[in-house]
């Protein structure tokens, strides 16, 4: 079911679209191609995400809540990285200083447009102009969201290119799969050796480094409870593969008596965010509350800063060749 929700910026109709099926509800806006809903079928009052209730806080979303990110998700150092004989010169929007998630006109603050429609899956589309945040290439981006049996959200997305360009899309939502004010008491189990230590912009430091012995071993399930704060806080990626590959299981949240979720990917990391910066919003129609460590941002997606960073995965889309990213939310009532 499509229902309109607003008008974006331009004027453009925001169309919202429900799915269901597989025990499975979800809502998505056009405006970012955003997942502003996901829970079991029949409990309608208990989300498994953060969200907003109405489309204004989407308009300006800067926790990026469900919003589809690119054309680069994450960072690159100073705004700038090298593609072939170009040197490329992004937007610097986190701070003057680095290009964040594609820029503060990247795809989470586009409207996309409806290509396809049923009960179980929606397919976006979104053309991205040569130049645009100082990308080469006329982009050509859709984004598919499907619910699959068993339980399963199934988010992929695909893009085209008329020329080299660099392309890393990831979707950017928090899960709180108990309702509590925050997330301390979820366990969380990453499939990652390693992992990326960065500097307080969260630009890489060194080569990806061994999670033994560090607050970053995930490999077998922890809770994400704090030594000093309610969460421990992480905002970091865990190497995953060195490329690209088939959809893999990479890790799994769980809070206990509430559910689990799954997430399966073919990306080669996983940026792993607990939250520390969440905070609410004030728009001209309302105020929204949301709270440090309330949510974690589980974001399958090539390494940050990877144009940069030697024998890092390959950042770039070749033209004549296709984007395909594929990650699965697989989610089980426990």
């Amino acid at each position: 079911m499509t229902q309109i929700w607003g008008n974006a910026p331009d004027g453009s109709t925001v169309y919202a679209h429900r799915l269901e099926g597989h025990g499975l509800r979800a809502r998505i806006l056009t405006f970012g191609a955003c997942l502003q809903d996901f829970g079991f079928a029949g409990a309608e009052h208990k989300s498994l995400i953060l969200a907003y209730p109405r489309l204004a806080p989407y308009l300006i979303n800067p926790n990026y809540l469900g919003a589809s990110i690119g054309r680069y998700a994450n960072r690159i150092a100073k705004g700038q990285a090298h593609l072939g004989n170009l040197t490329l010169d992004l937007e610097r929007n986190q701070g003057a200083l680095h290009h964040l998630h594609g820029g503060s006109g990247g795809s989470a603050f586009a409207n996309w447009q409806i290509q396809e429609a049923d009960p179980q899956a929606l397919t976006l589309s979104l053309t991205m102009a040569d130049g645009h945040m100082g990308y080469p290439g006329c982009l050509q981006v859709q984004a598919r969201f499907e619910l699959r049996a068993p339980g399963t959200l199934a988010i992929i997305y695909s893009a085209y290119s008329d020329c080299d360009t660099l392309c890393n899309f990831t979707p950017h939502t928090y899960f709180n799969l108990s309702g509590a004010p925050d997330i301390g008491t979820h366990t969380l189990q990453v499939q990652a050796n390693h992992y990326i230590e960065v500097d307080a912009a969260g630009i890489p430091l060194a080569p990806p480094k061994a999670v033994a012995g560090t607050p970053y071993d995930f490999r077998t399930p922890r809770t994400l409870e704090g030594a000093n704060t309610p969460v421990q806080p992480i905002d970091n990626t865990f190497c995953l593969s060195p490329t690209r590959r088939a959809v893999t299981h990479a890790a799994t949240l769980q809070a206990a008596g509430h559910s689990i979720c799954e997430l399966w990917t073919s990306e080669p990391g996983l940026q792993v965010y607990t939250g520390a910066h969440l905070r609410g919003l004030t728009t001209s129609d309302a105020s929204y509350d949301h709270r440090p460590f309330s949510g974690i941002a589980l974001e399958p997606q090539i390494w940050p800063d990877a144009p940069n960073q030697p024998g890092f995965p390959d950042a770039v889309l070749r033209a004549g060749t296709r984007y395909e990213h594929e990650t699965h939310y697989r989610v089980t009532p426990c």
